[in-house]
């Protein structure tokens, strides 16, 4: 089985518009070619997915069954292409444990942000132990932790001293 997106774009269109000439004309797509795809479509799933009645395709409990279906493999190309199309957008993802976290990240991404308005922060949370684990997984970039750290993998730079006051 070979069901494409163009085929599955198709599909719901034409459950939308109830028309193929009309599905037709708000994908850009010429009659025959919907005809075709819709008609490739249902070869492949071996059912049929629209009463025909006229020029009017009404969807069947097939094509009910599958539109949602459909629906959602198309929204998460849609997402799937909006993330490549921010590309250009730099993802910094950072680990912080919570004390870090809650006192001393809303600073430093406020900087960050407005040197580099561009940039996308992406926050995990966790004790430190959990933090080094995800930066030695290459789930983070960073982290910002509490904790002593004396792995022989990672290097560990002091950015932040506590002076005990107030």
């Amino acid at each position: 089985m070979n069901i494409t997106l163009k085929q599955l774009r198709i599909f719901a269109a034409v459950a939308q518009r109830e028309n193929v000439s009309l599905a037709a004309i708000d994908l850009s797509l010429s009659q025959s070619a919907v005809s075709m795809a819709l008609k490739e479509l249902e070869l492949q799933l071996g059912l049929k997915l629209f009463d025909r009645v006229g020029k009017r395709m009404l969807i069947n409990q097939q094509g009910y069954w599958l539109l949602p279906r459909a629906q959602g493999i198309l929204d998460q190309i849609q997402m799937i292409a909006g993330e490549l199309g921010k590309a250009g957008r730099q993802l910094l993802a950072i680990g912080a444990s919570t004390t870090i976290a809650d006192c001393l990240f809303p600073a430093l991404a406020t900087h960050l942000y407005n040197t580099n308005p561009e940039l996308e922060l992406r926050l995990e949370t966790g004790n430190t132990s959990a933090i080094l684990a995800q930066v030695l997984a290459r789930k983070i970039e960073l982290g910002l932790i509490e904790g002593v750290c004396q792995h022989p993998q990672l290097v560990s730079t002091p950015w932040c001293a506590y002076s005990g006051r107030t």
